[in-house]
């Protein structure tokens, strides 16, 4: 992470983060800078616990780290990640869909991705077994036309299927608005593991050899191929956490 950034979070969760007393003495830049190692390395013992320059101790950084990701969450997650809301908003997506791919009125690709977790206790660490045996939570994301993530859901264990989670999303919610109150006509991509909906396009399935059923099959992936970099981004660089 650059320097830059580092020094963004610090100021930006300067209020929520400032020590309140002794106890809680350590300056906000030690806070950051803990959670953050410890988000890369995904391991105390990995990590901090092997570097003298922090000497910081498990549980304190265990604490820590609640409290700077609880205030990324609560401070910096809606100026970051946004579906749009307004009408312009929706308009400004769509264009960029519309330009880069020839595909008009989309507001997103859909998709859902695995990130493995530390296993919880039995019998509630079931529920986290996805259907390859790694211990999970399933996340979904919603990205635009430049792979920015504009919609997150992270509720999830592994072991519950995309389609339950955009049933169950706000998203979801906000799509059939659009749709009811013919407020435009906008839509999301799929893959196939998702039901077409009047705002959902998932590929078809039955198209023919060189047909306009195939054209749009070949669009549709290349489209939801941004989704699926932001896929292996997020596998990439989020280790298994274990403070």
């Amino acid at each position: 992470m650059h320097k830059e950034c580092v020094v963004y979070l610090c100021e930006e969760l300067n209020e929520a983060l400032k020590p309140i007393n002794a106890v809680d003495g350590l300056p906000v830049h030690i806070k950051v800078l803990t959670s953050i190692r410890l988000l890369a390395d995904g391991s105390y013992q990995r990590g901090m616990g092997q570097d003298h320059g922090m000497a910081v101790a498990q549980t304190t950084v265990s604490k820590y780290l609640a409290q700077v990701t609880g205030a990324i969450v609560r401070i910096l997650m809606s100026k970051w990640i946004s579906f749009p809301g307004v009408e312009q908003a929706r308009k400004n997506v769509a264009t960029g869909f519309l330009a880069k791919h020839d595909l008009p009125d989309i507001l997103g690709a859909i998709d859902c991705t695995h990130v493995d977790i530390f296993p919880p206790p039995f019998p509630t660490g079931v529920q986290y077994k996805n259907r390859k045996g790694r211990t999970t939570i399933n996340v979904q994301l919603v990205v635009d036309v430049e792979c920015r993530i504009i919609n997150i859901n992270a509720r999830y264990p592994g072991r519950v299927h995309d389609q339950f989670i955009f049933n169950n999303s706000k998203v979801k919610l906000e799509m059939k608005r659009l749709y009811e109150s013919r407020i435009g006509q906008y839509y999301l991509l799929g893959d196939s593991g998702y039901a077409l909906e009047p705002w959902l396009m998932t590929p078809d399935l039955e198209a023919a050899p060189n047909s306009s059923a195939e054209k749009y099959n070949k669009w549709h992936c290349q489209v939801r191929n941004c989704s699926g970099k932001n896929k292996w981004v997020s596998q990439r660089h989020i280790p298994e956490p274990r403070h």
